[in-house]
């Protein structure tokens, strides 16, 4: 008859290795030096326990004051918001599209990390500022500009011991500048420790477009200032107004300059230009040199938006071959996004700058619906009132205008079509 106690040793031997296997990626609290991999990481588990808060329902883990990108235990403890990929040579997790970034909940007093940028495109004034929220804030805590390649920053500090979430969001384009992470760490006493990820929320809404969905130029009121960072910030746009209205997380694929088929150059793909259809398969089309395929499991979209076409204007109207080439460009667009997204209500919006010119995109809705798609929606946002709303940057909508078009527009609309 085999030894209880054996068996017990046994099953001992078992948990211990589990527990090992979970670790691996988590770094000391009192480590000092950047490391380049996962292989470097310390680790801190308190012998023979699991640190778990006081609530009955919290995933027991491991004591973690520290993860590094790429690991097993970054996947656990780190939310990431937006489409966001591993850089294999920076050993960084870049969230490079606005309002992308990371979130996590510790026990604590406060947060730091090393993120990375690669600067503003060779400017100063393009360099990626970010917004870090602590717990329930609905105003940032702080604000970060990325000035360097690689550094330290502080997220947040000075907080009371006890559990607290921090989120950290992306306020510029991904045309300005690029952003990552490379490590976090968290400070307190002895207890201090990483605690399961933010969960997702219920509602998730994926926006795709170009400046107007980043809010781009949205910080003027008058057309004043240029197309840098200090006039940019996409938690003004009308995508953040909508998605905190449904308290929804959401997901920007949206870049300045950006078109159907032409961009804001008047560049069609084959003279170079890049387009939504060309860059919406991928993580990142942009700066990830190795074109990762997106997982589209990984944000499952109740409802997407689409708002694009100003920077088309000019080329679709031009003609009747361009109107017609914008058009049928879209219908195939429809169809892509369908195949990702087979029971998604997709809405197809346009407007919000001065212009009153008429691409067909009604046209469009009303001909892949006869053909048989269904749940696919028109929304015309209204040109832009200057003397009521005043205009940002290149006649872009101000916060006033972005407002507007969310709560009076987008938001009743997706009422309508989802019940919410």
């Amino acid at each position: 008859m085999r030894s209880i106690h054996g068996g017990k040793r046994v099953l001992a031997l078992l948990l211990l290795c589990l527990t090992l296997l979970t670790v691996i990626g988590c770094s000391g609290q009192s480590s000092g030096t950047e490391q380049s991999s996962d292989k470097n990481s310390e680790t801190e588990i308190k012998e023979g326990t699991s640190m778990t808060t006081e609530k009955e329902t919290e995933a027991v883990l491991p004591k973690c004051t520290g993860v590094f990108a790429g690991t097993t235990n970054f996947d656990i403890f780190v939310k990431r918001n937006g489409r966001t990929f591993f850089s294999d040579r920076a050993r960084a997790e870049y969230f490079n599209y606005s309002l992308s970034g990371f979130s996590f909940r510790f026990y604590g007093t406060g947060a730091e990390a090393n993120l990375v940028s690669g600067l503003g495109n060779g400017t100063t004034d393009k360099n990626a500022i970010l917004y870090v929220y602590v717990d329930d804030m609905t105003a940032p805590a702080k604000q970060i500009t990325l000035n360097e390649t690689s550094a330290w920053y502080v997220l947040a500090e000075n907080l009371p011991e006890g559990e607290h979430t921090v989120t950290v969001s992306k306020r510029t384009d991904i045309s300005y500048s690029s952003a990552g992470i490379k490590e976090l760490r968290i400070q307190g006493s002895e207890a201090a420790t990483l605690l399961e990820k933010p969960a997702a929320k219920e509602r998730k809404i994926e926006f795709l477009g170009d400046s107007i969905t980043s809010g781009d130029g949205v910080l003027a009121t008058s057309g004043e200032g240029s197309y840098i960072s200090q006039y940019q910030d996409a938690h003004y746009s009308y995508a953040k107004v909508t998605a905190d209205y449904f308290g929804a997380d959401c997901q920007l694929v949206s870049r300045c300059g950006l078109g159907l088929v032409w961009n804001s150059s008047q560049k069609a793909p084959e003279d170079g230009g890049v387009s939504l259809p060309m860059i919406y398969p991928y993580a990142n089309y942009y700066d990830d040199s190795k074109r990762t395929a997106w997982n589209f499991d990984s944000f499952d979209a109740d409802i997407i938006v689409i708002n694009i076409g100003t920077n088309d204007r000019k080329q679709a109207t031009a003609s009747a071959e361009g109107k017609a080439r914008w058009m049928e460009t879209y219908v195939q667009f429809l169809k892509a996004v369908r195949v990702k997204n087979p029971d998604t209500p997709i809405l197809c919006c346009y407007g919000s700058v001065i212009d009153d010119a008429d691409l067909g995109l009604e046209a469009v809705v009303k001909q892949v619906t006869e053909e048989g798609m269904t749940d696919i929606y028109y929304l015309r946002f209204p040109k832009n009132n200057i003397r009521e709303f005043g205009f940002g940057v290149g006649n872009h909508p101000t916060i006033k205008k972005q407002k507007y078009d969310a709560e009076e527009h987008l938001i009743p609309k997706i009422k309508e079509i989802m019940g919410w």
